[in-house]
């Protein structure tokens, strides 16, 4: 087998330098179009970031006022609640009054119908 002379092996070193420069260009183009995809969803991560956590704060802000009318209204029900016990306690003496007149008026009707008692006029 002959033996590569200096040119030969010069000849090939410099075909794979320049593949390899090829290949060194080829990836810092990737990189550089990668880094570029990194900075670009970076910032739109942090800006939907920062509008979902403002959505999140609004919201916590509308579930606070929302809490508190919860709790007034409570306080609305427990004193109204205090108010109308009296009122139901009156209630239940009114229709006993009221259920003793109307069977009195009841029993003069009928005995009025069955002839048991005259009216005079």
């Amino acid at each position: 087998m002959p033996e590569p002379t200096t040119a030969s092996i010069i000849a090939v070193v410099l075909t794979r330098i320049e593949a390899l420069s090829g290949d060194v260009k080829d990836l810092t183009s990737e990189v550089k179009t990668n880094n570029l995809a990194t900075i670009e969803f970076r910032e739109k991560y942090y800006s939907a970031h920062e509008q979902s956590l403002s959505i999140a704060k609004r919201a916590h802000e509308r579930l606070d006022a929302h809490d508190a009318r919860i709790t007034a209204l409570q306080d609305d029900c427990e004193s109204l609640t205090q108010a109308i016990s009296p009122m139901i306690f009156a209630n239940k003496i009114v229709m006993f009054i009221g259920s003793a007149l109307m069977l009195s008026i009841i029993g003069l009707i009928v005995a009025i119908i069955t002839h048991q008692v005259t009216l005079g006029f």
